[in-house]
Protein backbone atom coordinates (compact mmCIF):
# COMPACT_ATOMS: atom_id res chain seq x y z
CA UNK A 1 0.00 0.00 0.00
CA UNK A 2 1.28 3.01 -0.97
CA UNK A 3 0.91 5.79 1.68
CA UNK A 4 2.74 8.89 0.53
CA UNK A 5 0.53 8.53 -3.12
CA UNK A 6 -0.71 12.17 -3.58
CA UNK A 7 -4.47 12.01 -4.96
CA UNK A 8 -7.55 14.76 -5.06
CA UNK A 9 -9.15 13.02 -2.22
CA UNK A 10 -6.22 14.95 0.21
CA UNK A 11 -5.54 14.35 3.59
CA UNK A 12 -8.67 11.74 4.85
CA UNK A 13 -7.37 9.48 2.27
CA UNK A 14 -4.15 9.52 3.53
CA UNK A 15 -4.87 9.38 7.22
CA UNK A 16 -7.53 6.27 6.07
CA UNK A 17 -4.71 4.29 4.68
CA UNK A 18 -2.49 5.54 7.68
CA UNK A 19 -5.07 3.90 9.86
CA UNK A 20 -5.85 0.80 7.78
CA UNK A 21 -1.43 0.10 8.05
CA UNK A 22 -1.69 0.46 11.74
CA UNK A 23 -4.31 -1.34 12.17
CA UNK A 24 -2.71 -4.54 10.25
CA UNK A 25 0.45 -4.18 11.68
CA UNK A 26 -1.50 -4.59 15.21
CA UNK A 27 -3.61 -7.64 13.86
CA UNK A 28 -0.48 -9.18 13.02
CA UNK A 29 1.48 -8.45 16.14
CA UNK A 30 -1.63 -9.98 17.98
CA UNK A 31 -1.66 -12.88 15.73
CA UNK A 32 2.14 -13.35 16.34
CA UNK A 33 1.18 -12.96 19.93
CA UNK A 34 -1.11 -16.12 19.58
CA UNK A 35 1.36 -18.70 17.85
CA UNK A 36 3.73 -17.29 20.61
CA UNK A 37 1.60 -18.40 23.37
CA UNK A 38 0.40 -21.45 21.44
CA UNK A 39 3.52 -22.35 20.58
CA UNK A 40 4.40 -22.31 24.40
CA UNK A 41 1.27 -24.42 25.28
CA UNK A 42 2.81 -27.25 23.15
CA UNK A 43 6.16 -27.03 24.61
CA UNK A 44 4.55 -27.28 28.29
CA UNK A 45 2.07 -30.44 26.69
CA UNK A 46 5.40 -32.29 25.50
CA UNK A 47 7.49 -31.55 28.28
CA UNK A 48 4.95 -33.37 30.76
CA UNK A 49 4.10 -36.13 28.05
CA UNK A 50 7.73 -36.64 27.86
CA UNK A 51 8.25 -36.79 31.56
CA UNK A 52 5.35 -39.06 32.17
CA UNK A 53 7.07 -41.51 29.56
CA UNK A 54 9.61 -41.29 31.57
CA UNK A 55 7.95 -41.93 34.88
CA UNK A 56 6.10 -44.93 33.31
CA UNK A 57 9.57 -46.04 31.59
CA UNK A 58 11.26 -46.03 35.28
CA UNK A 59 8.59 -47.86 37.13
CA UNK A 60 8.43 -50.68 34.30
CA UNK A 61 12.31 -51.65 35.12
Amino acid sequence: MDLHRHDRFGGDLYLARIRQADLLADADAAARARRVVAARRWARRADRAARRAARASAAVR
